[in-house]
């Protein structure tokens, strides 16, 4: 894709050659260094214009975290394995341990977290049958009112509030009674 800022440069290059060196950085503000550049990419490339789009001006260098591998693989060990999801603040605490016992650096309460956070260690909670196999959770999403709608008569919307209680019956078992409750109503004196 050739963007305009390419072709800008082309057409710079083009005047550079027409003109000379001193009229293309008086009439672009183009400086002599930068010139010699774009005109390398562009004999490197075999003349193609693409290779005068502007390239990424972001870091290649990154920051990257670094973990010592016997941190990181402690945390997995306590966070899925000793208590599923343990939280920052007690991982720490026994983190301080194991990093005096192998010599290594303490890691603060946030930087665990956000190794936690990063590593994405996290055990997911299932259910399981009885013979072991795994239960597929199905979320069904709420029905709610049609975005476009809009009553038109009373009655069209109406809007119930349920009072759900547990009832004990003879034999011990509970059982749901579901009540509805009727809105307050308000009465306006004129």
């Amino acid at each position: 894709m050739i963007t305009k800022q390419a072709k800008t440069r082309l057409k710079i290059l083009q005047f550079w050659q027409n003109h000379g060196l001193k009229a293309a950085e008086d009439a672009f503000g183009a400086k002599r260094s930068t010139l010699y550049y774009w005109k390398k990419i562009y004999v490197d490339s075999g003349y193609k214009i693409e290779s005068l789009n502007p390239g990424k001006q972001a870091r290649k260098n990154n920051n990257k975290r670094e973990i010592h591998p016997l941190i990181l693989a402690e945390i997995k060990r306590l966070r899925l394995e000793v208590c599923p999801n343990m939280g920052k603040a007690k991982i720490k605490k026994y983190l301080d341990v194991f990093c005096a016992k192998h010599n290594l650096a303490v890691y603060s309460e946030s930087k665990v977290g956000r190794i936690i956070k990063e590593k994405k260690i996290y055990r997911q909670r299932r259910k399981f049958y009885h013979n072991g196999k795994v239960k597929t959770i199905k979320r069904n999403n709420k029905l709610r009112k049609p975005r476009g709608f809009a009553a038109k008569e009373g009655g069209d919307l109406v809007e119930i509030d349920t009072i759900v209680k547990f009832v004990w019956n003879e034999n011990k078992q509970n059982y749901p009674l579901l009540e509805l409750s009727r809105p307050a109503v308000q009465e306006r004196s004129y």
